[in-house]
């Protein structure tokens, strides 16, 4: 999906094969769009039993969540936005995850990274928060390294351990690198 280029009538299958939520006008003002979308995808049954049989947590059936914005303006995507989050342990009443987000929008955006920071609450404790925004003028390599996101370990043994097995960060900084050479 690249904004600017990609139209809400090429976008209207995938759309409706992932239930697409209509955002209301409060979102979708803050972006001067006409339409937005929101998508989510978790594993609800994962979900439920972590809590009743936590130990399935070591064979990586750790809760997870993906989702996706998408807003509108004359028919042409003009802000897309990706995330992902991953429990990685539980301390107790305590549980340490990670989440990962990359946008990129029509706006005067500059290639920005931001990480290694931690938010949270009672419930959970973010780590290794990271948060990719790319410029509108994104080369396709720039935007398919940034919006790479591989979700196979979430099913894998023992789950996402670390945000580097679902986004690798490493390409990410050789193209910031490259706009950024001082």
């Amino acid at each position: 999906m690249q904004v600017g280029v990609i139209t809400l009538e090429e976008t209207g299958p995938l759309l409706e094969r992932y239930r697409a939520s209509t955002l209301p006008a409060l979102y979708t003002g803050q972006y001067a769009a006409d339409a937005g979308f929101d998508i989510n995808v978790s594993h609800e049954e994962i979900e439920n039993l972590r809590e009743r049989f936590y130990f399935l947590r070591y064979l990586g059936l750790a809760p997870w969540g993906a989702g996706t914005e998408m807003y509108f303006r004359n028919g042409r995507l003009c802000e897309l936005r990706f995330s992902v989050g991953t429990e990685v342990s539980r301390k107790g009443e305590s549980r340490e995850a990670f989440a990962l987000t990359t946008e990129q929008s029509l706006g005067e955006n500059e290639f920005d990274m931001s990480g290694g920071h931690v938010t949270g609450g009672s419930r959970y404790m973010f780590t290794r928060v990271h948060h990719i925004t790319l410029p509108a003028d994104a080369t396709s390599a720039e935007r398919a390294h940034a919006f790479g996101y591989d979700l196979s370990c979430v099913t894998s043994l023992g789950g996402c351990r670390d945000a580097s097995q679902v986004l690798a960060p490493m390409l990410i900084r050789q193209d910031w690198e490259a706009r950024h050479p001082d």
